[in-house]
């Protein structure tokens, strides 16, 4: 038991610097073999280096329901809001659609950062509201996100008020507090 807890602690140590040492199946270690404290040396003969190192962008993985196919229309769907963004800094449409692109890729982070823009160019978008509160939700700012919910169905958009009943329930006194300082 000693030593499988040994074993463990000893992956865990080394898989956090990228590499982990397995010791062979077989080998035996005599006392040659065995590094002492005074000399504080370790003779790794004995053991092989396995590679834990990953990469890849994590961005590919962040939405994994969609195929690759579908991540690539996306991606050039994004890259062409990019453009119109770049024409024009105040195109409230290309800052919705980019951020509904980057929230189905899973980039949520991205995407409540294009919403924040488009509120920012115009407060009164429903759909925005609603948007950002899944992509918040997502990041558990539930508080947050049933805040902007809220917003959603104060300006109209009905499955904002639905889902807000059905997910914000324990955070009725915060919410109710928000609309009475608003009045």
């Amino acid at each position: 038991m000693k030593a499988l807890f040994t074993l463990a602690f000893f992956l865990t140590i080394s898989a956090a610097f990228g590499q982990v040492y397995l010791r062979e199946r077989g080998a035996k270690m005599d006392s040659s073999h065995v590094a002492t404290a005074t000399e504080e040396k370790i003779d790794s003969s004995n053991f092989k280096m396995v590679n834990t190192k990953v990469e890849y962008s994590v961005d590919k993985y962040f939405n994994t329901d969609i195929s690759e196919a579908e991540r690539k229309k996306r991606q050039a769907a994004i890259v062409f809001f990019d453009n119109q963004i770049k024409a024009d800094s105040t195109n409230l449409s290309a800052y919705i659609n980019r951020g509904a692109y980057f929230a189905e890729l899973g980039l949520h982070v991205q995407a409540i950062k294009d919403f924040n823009k488009a509120l920012s160019i115009e407060p009164h978008q429903a759909i925005v509201y609603y948007n950002r509160a899944i992509s918040k939700a997502r990041f558990m700012y539930t508080l947050d996100a049933c805040k902007d919910l809220q917003k959603a169905g104060t300006l109209g958009y009905e499955p904002a008020e639905d889902l807000l009943k059905v997910r914000c329930g324990r955070y009725q006194v915060e919410l109710s507090a928000t609309q009475t300082s608003k009045r």
